[in-house]
């Protein structure tokens, strides 16, 4: 007889490492497929010879958090 494991009442959560510079790409995938998804940004400021701009990026690099 073989033995089921038990599925627990609450959601699980997963880490997905991506590829670098793609976490909000994958973020974008995972919403698309209906796949409850959590990818926080934080504001930095970023300094070119033309210009200064204010970008989003990922707080965790290099990972994509699916609920």
């Amino acid at each position: 007889m073989k033995k089921s494991i038990p599925v627990p009442d609450h959601e699980q959560w997963l880490v997905v490492y991506t590829s670098p510079r793609s976490e909000k790409k994958v973020y974008e995938a995972l919403v698309k497929q209906e796949i409850a998804a959590y990818c926080p940004l934080t504001r930095v400021k970023r300094r070119w010879r033309d210009r200064t701009k204010i970008i989003q990026v990922p707080l965790f690099r290099s990972y994509g958090l699916p609920a």
